[in-house]
């Protein structure tokens, strides 16, 4: 039966356990059960793709939970409930934020639609926001979800503009380089660490990322175990 169940779009976001990694989750549920249930939206499967893998794998029924909005897109509900589960750097966090984008300017767009022009709860003048209107909310969004200042989030979108190849942004997502390295790769030649101002046009090849995230990375690892 679970094998029919289709899966939400947002889900696919976070890639899947691999086979090794996903038999002993299976394993595991085999041995102590399934402690955290599936989450479905409109009978599609939100959160959990692993959990009911596995639930098959060991023979196991699973156990769903219906999907509360609580002011979050099932996309960004996704996001913030699967974060926590990794150990991810700022520059790592800040590459699933710039994965976000598409999706969250698509979003803003369609809210934009919606209310005649203009997002709910903003003033019609958006146009001061990092690269116009729609892209300036999804940074904004982008960043809030992933943990990162919204300075930190439109530095990551210089430095990818600036990396023809892909190589850069792909280290940053493995977790090789911090943003600032990125930034002196990617050609920035002036880094401003304690400006939570937008990248400028006068000055292309000055990079610009947001106070508190360097001590944001420093504690993540004990603000998690905190949590």
């Amino acid at each position: 039966m679970s094998q029919a169940m289709t899966r939400h779009p947002a889900s696919d976001f976070f890639p899947l356990l691999d086979d090794e990694a996903l038999s002993a989750f299976a394993e595991d549920i085999r041995a102590h059960g399934l402690l955290e249930p599936i989450t479905l939206c409109e009978g599609q499967v939100l959160d959990g793709r692993n959990r009911l893998r596995s639930c098959d794998m060991s023979e196991v029924a699973p156990r769903f939970v219906e999907w509360k909005a609580d002011g979050l897109s099932p996309l960004e509900w996704v996001v913030s409930h699967n974060l926590h589960r990794r150990h991810l750097s700022v520059a790592q966090r800040s590459v699933v934020g710039l994965d976000l984008l598409p999706r969250l300017e698509a979003e803003a767009s369609d809210r934009r639609r919606e209310h005649g022009g203009t997002a709910p709860g903003r003033p019609a003048d958006t146009s001061s926001t990092i690269g116009g209107s729609d892209s300036g909310e999804a940074t904004e969004k982008a960043a809030e979800l992933v943990g990162v200042s919204r300075s930190t989030m439109a530095a990551v979108r210089a430095i990818q503009k600036s990396d023809k190849s892909g190589e850069i942004i792909s280290r940053m997502r493995e977790g090789d380089y911090t943003v600032a390295r990125a930034a002196r790769k990617a050609g920035f030649t002036r880094l401003a660490q304690r400006c939570n101002r937008p990248i400028s046009k006068d000055e292309p090849r000055t990079v610009y990322f947001g106070m508190g995230d360097r001590w944001r990375e420093a504690t993540h690892p004990l603000s998690r175990y905190l949590a």
